[in-house]
C-alpha cells in the first residue's frame, strides 16, 4: 500500500512539473527568434537574434537554442551573458539577468554546406521567479536553404523592413527552377526581393553606401513620439528611427567604428532612458546587423 501511494506522489509532482516547464499561458516574460536573413544559400552565414521581454527580473536566466545538424554557432552579442555552443545547442547564461525590461542577443550560424529545404529552430527560456525554477518554449522559426525549394508547390518567404510583404511563388513558375537553383536565382524568377519593396525595382547600389553604427535604446512595434522620449527622460541626444521587420528600433549615436561604438554604448547602459543597450547597424534607415556594416566597413 505504501509503495503504491509513493509511486502515485511521484506521478503527481513529476507531471506537475512538466506542465510547469513547457507552459506559456500566463507568464509576463516573451522571448522570439528572428533570423537575418530567413532564406539563404547552403554555406551562407546568417544571424539568430534573440529577443527577451522580461520586465523586471534580475534574476538567473538562460537561453538554449538548438540548431540543425551541421550548424555551427558563435557569440555575437550576449549582453554580459556567458555563451557556448556544443552538439547542435546554443546556451546563453546569467547569474543575473540585464536590467533592462526588455534586451536583444545575437549569435552567428555558419549553415552546412549539403544543407536544403526548410529547417525549423527551436528553444527555451529558464529563469527564476518567486524563487521558483520556471521554463517558457521560445516559438519555433523556419529557414529556408536555396537548394530544395523549387518542389513545384507555394513557396512562402518572409522579407526583410518594416515594409517588405510575404511573398509567394507558384507551380508554374517554379518549373522554371532546377534543383540546384540558389537562393538569389529563386529570388530573380518568383518575384521575391530581400531588399526592396514589393514590385519596386531596385536602385543601383550606391559606391559608398551610408551606414553607420548606432546604440539600440528600447524597441517598439508602432511608431513613437521622439520629442515627447526625449522630453520625459530629459535627452540632448538625437533619437533615429531605424526601420526592421516586425518593429521600430530607437537608436542614438552615429559612428562608423565599432570600438567607439561599443564603448559608447558601455557609457549609456544603466542610463533612465536606454532600455536596451545594442550596437545595431542603421542603412538609409533600415535595419542591418553590426556584423554586416563591419564587413561593409572593412573593419
Amino acid at each position: 500500500m505504501m509503495k503504491k501511494a509513493l509511486i502515485l506522489l511521484f506521478t503527481v509532482l513529476f507531471s506537475t512539473t512538466l506542465i510547469m516547464a513547457d507552459t506559456n499561458e500566463g507568464s509576463s516574460v516573451r522571448v522570439t527568434f528572428s533570423f537575418e536573413p530567413n532564406l539563404i544559400d547552403p554555406g551562407d552565414v546568417f544571424i539568430i537574434n534573440v529577443n527577451v521581454i522580461k520586465g523586471e527580473l534580475e534574476t538567473k536566466g538562460k537561453i538554449t537554442a538548438i540548431l540543425p545538424d551541421g550548424f555551427e554557432a558563435a557569440e555575437l552579442e550576449s549582453e554580459g551573458g556567458t555563451f557556448s555552443f556544443n552538439e547542435r545547442i546554443v546556451t546563453i547564461s546569467w547569474k543575473n539577468m540585464p536590467v533592462p525590461e526588455e534586451f536583444t542577443v545575437s549569435f552567428e550560424v555558419q549553415s552546412d554546406t549539403s544543407t536544403s529545404g526548410s529547417y525549423s529552430i527551436s528553444g527555451r527560456f529558464g529563469y527564476v521567479q518567486d524563487d521558483q525554477n520556471k521554463v517558457i518554449n521560445i516559438p519555433t522559426e523556419r529557414l529556408l536553404v536555396g537548394k530544395e525549394l523549387a518542389g513545384g508547390t507555394v513557396i512562402t518567404v518572409k522579407g526583410e523592413g518594416d515594409e517588405k510583404k510575404i511573398r509567394t511563388y507558384t507551380s508554374e513558375q517554379s518549373q522554371e527552377l532546377t534543383s540546384t537553383v540558389s537562393a538569389a536565382e529563386i529570388r530573380e524568377v518568383s518575384g521575391v526581393d530581400l531588399t526592396e519593396g514589393e514590385g519596386d525595382p531596385a536602385p543601383p547600389e550606391p559606391e559608398k553606401p551610408k551606414v553607420y553604427y548606432r546604440l539600440q535604446i528600447f524597441t517598439d512595434t508602432k511608431e513613437v513620439d521622439t520629442e515627447k522620449y526625449k522630453k520625459k527622460y530629459k535627452m540632448e541626444e538625437d533619437i533615429h528611427v531605424i526601420k526592421d521587420r516586425t518593429k521600430y528600433i530607437y537608436a542614438i549615436g552615429e559612428f562608423q567604428n565599432y570600438k567607439e561604438a561599443n564603448a559608447f554604448k558601455r557609457e549609456m547602459t544603466g542610463k533612465k532612458f536606454v532600455k536596451t543597450a545594442l550596437v545595431v547597424g542603421d542603412q538609409n534607415g533600415n535595419y542591418m546587423s553590426a556584423s554586416k556594416i563591419k564587413k561593409i566597413l572593412g573593419e
